[in-house]
């Protein structure tokens, strides 16, 4: 299964047609058809009921779509915790300074500093 299969599923369950769906994506709706019957089958069941003129979510698309949304709402979430990780400030840390000047500045600074980045060792 793909991840991009399953996002097409839950756009094109809330757009309500391939077409919208696709314009959304950037897709054509050829290739938002063929990411839903992907899915389908790797699934084992139909997620839409569709006719001519109308698409609509089977009973099964009707419970699977919570479960779809969820799976992409925590790859997202994966994502932006590795962002947020990648930001943090992390590694050794070497300082040189004058005795006095560390007694009375840098070690306060230093207390501080380590409890807000707890990934930097000095």
């Amino acid at each position: 299964m793909c991840l991009d299969d399953l996002r097409v599923f839950v756009q094109t369950a809330a757009a309500g047609s391939f077409s919208l769906a696709a314009r959304q994506l950037d897709i054509t709706p050829a290739y938002a058809s063929g990411a839903v019957m992907r899915l389908e089958r790797a699934i084992g069941t139909r997620l839409f009921v569709r006719n001519a003129r109308h698409l609509r979510l089977s009973e099964a698309g009707e419970r699977y779509l919570p479960h779809a949304r969820a799976a992409l709402d925590a790859m997202a979430q994966g994502q932006q915790a590795l962002a947020l990780r990648q930001d943090e400030i992390a590694g050794p840390l070497r300082l040189s300074a004058p005795s006095d000047f560390s007694r009375r500045m840098l070690l306060l600074w230093l207390d501080e500093f380590q409890q807000r980045y707890p990934r930097v060792s000095v």
